[in-house]
């Protein structure tokens, strides 16, 4: 939704309607939640041989199934947010404003992966607005409140 709205898309609400993420994995085929990542996925997203002992969280060995979703919560605020929301971000995540030196070094791998690239590209393309915009202009009309990362939340 952030993408979308920021680069002049809308949402719209549609009664009766379904909304959900859908996983690759489905849990009537492994049996667990989250699901087992496979070592050429993690690998796939940029996570080097040695990632099982890497990359814990507020001090915390985390599963394959997190660092996921931490490094796509990273890769959204690296294309997406401003430099405040994301330090917000890792303070909130990792404990401190500067990323952890494994965590550092995936994100410098993102910089020159394609599929980031032509994100950055679409994004100057189509003018796209910024986070403080949308934090302004969208969230804070539908909540009546700052987004939970900018800094006037962080702060308290």
């Amino acid at each position: 939704a952030l993408k979308s709205w920021t680069c002049g898309g809308r949402m719209m609400t549609v009664p009766c309607s379904r909304v959900g993420h859908m996983y690759r994995v489905h849990m009537s085929k492994t049996g667990r939640w989250p699901p087992v990542i496979t070592a050429e996925t993690m690998q796939n997203a940029g996570f080097d041989a040695d990632y099982k002992r890497k990359y814990s969280i507020k001090g915390q060995m985390t599963d394959d199934f997190g660092k996921i979703v931490k490094l796509n919560n990273l890769r959204v605020l690296y294309l997406w947010a401003n430099d405040e929301t994301r330090r917000n971000y890792q303070k909130l995540m990792f404990g401190n404003e500067e990323l952890p030196p494994e965590w550092k070094e995936l994100m410098e791998k993102l910089k020159s992966q394609p599929a980031a690239l032509e994100q950055m590209q679409k994004k100057k393309e189509n003018q796209c607005q910024s986070f403080d915009w949308f934090d302004k202009h969208v969230y804070m009309r539908l909540t009546g409140t700052h987004h939970p990362l900018h800094s006037s939340r962080m702060n308290k």
